[in-house]
């Protein structure tokens, strides 16, 4: 290897400028480096529901007449043990009428029972069959939250409900104008949030009848993809 001495001063400047240059740029890339990376992290969301009045402001819905679903014909037959379940008259009960629980809620799912069977066998062998007249005029209230390692957020507010046939608007506003919850609830009938994803009390429930006969039917359920 070589020594090389260099007595010229500017020569000398020249060559400590371009060490202290080279020094900035290596400096400058390795922070423009940092800054550039964006750390991502999955939230953990958390939705709480709650039921609440009706739409028409009463807790439980106002008829004055009997509901076109009322004397519902819906039988299934099972030959293996000529067993059956349902009627050719499926008659309604009004919630206010009959005391009981009709929203469960838990953890970002919120539950609703649409009808009521009794007998030995109500689950798979009975003709005692009502339905809850009225319940999908309820409502639920949504209220998320979410946190990360870098922030909780209590209350996601002035969220949207998007359906078919575009924006479905929350009720929070004219039901409850004085906000008793605070500002920003999102508030939908049980008719209106199926209907935003596309499902009717005609199709086909989780337990093998129509929606409307379900026992108990998940109506909410908010993951995060």
């Amino acid at each position: 290897a070589r020594f090389v001495e260099v007595q010229d001063p500017w020569l000398s400047t020249i060559w400590l400028g371009l060490g202290a240059a080279v020094v900035l740029w290596t400096l400058l890339g390795a922070l423009l480096g940092h800054h550039a990376y964006v750390e991502r992290h999955t939230p953990n969301i958390d939705v709480a529901f709650w039921h609440d009045r009706s739409v028409d402001g009463s807790w439980w819905p106002m008829l004055s007449e009997p509901s076109t679903y009322c004397g519902l014909s819906w039988l299934a037959e099972y030959s293996e043990d000529n067993s059956s379940w349902g009627s050719n008259n499926i008659t309604c009960i009004r919630p206010a009428e009959e005391p009981g629980t009709f929203v469960y809620t838990a953890a970002n799912e919120a539950k609703v029972a649409f009808s009521i069977a009794y007998g030995a066998d109500p689950q798979y062998n009975t003709s005692k069959v009502s339905v809850y007249e009225g319940i999908e005029r309820s409502t639920l209230v949504f209220k998320p939250s979410f946190s990360t390692p870098k922030e909780t957020v209590h209350h996601v507010r002035n969220c949207q409900a998007i359906g078919p046939a575009g924006e479905i608007p929350s009720r929070y506003s004219t039901l409850l104008p004085n906000e008793d919850y605070g500002k920003g609830y999102l508030m939908l009938s049980v008719e209106e949030i199926l209907g935003a994803v596309g499902r009717g009390f005609n199709d086909t429930g989780s337990e093998g009848a129509p929606l409307r006969l379900s026992g108990l039917e998940v109506v909410a359920r908010v993951d995060i993809h």
